[in-house]
């Protein structure tokens, strides 16, 4: 079973592409995050166990305001992508998270793009604990 269990809203993003060694300003965004539980019964010794797993994701919709012309010739020379964006804490300050090496995992040209982030566990327990 997979559920989500938080949204949060993000301000003032910019997406950048990584190509040649040089980062690129790719887009002005407002990316939400998502934090989904995956759960799955496992049957271990005759009894049936559930494992848990999280997966965080950044969803980028159609709000993108490209800074360039963007093709799937463009995306050939594009190495990585990194998202700085601000996320408003509890206390109503805003804090700038900066995200490296997101991994796209859908991109449409004219719609959503979703990239997935696995490595930094402690930035994204940071994010969903603002």
């Amino acid at each position: 079973m997979k559920r989500l269990l938080k949204t949060i809203q993000g301000e003032n993003g910019e997406l950048f592409a990584l190509i040649d060694g040089n980062r690129i300003l790719l887009a002005n965004c407002k990316p939400s995050f998502e934090l989904f539980e995956e759960c799955v019964s496992v049957p271990i010794l005759g009894t049936s166990y559930k494992v848990k797993s999280y997966k965080f994701v950044i969803v980028l919709c159609d709000d993108l305001a490209y800074t360039r012309e963007v093709s799937i010739d463009y995306f050939r020379k594009v190495k990585g992508f990194d998202l700085v964006v601000d996320i408003q804490r509890t206390d109503g300050v805003f804090e700038v998270i900066k995200l490296n090496n997101i991994i796209p995992t859908e991109i449409e040209l004219d719609g959503q793009w979703r990239f997935e982030v696995t490595k930094d566990k402690e930035l994204i327990n940071k994010i969903f604990n603002l």
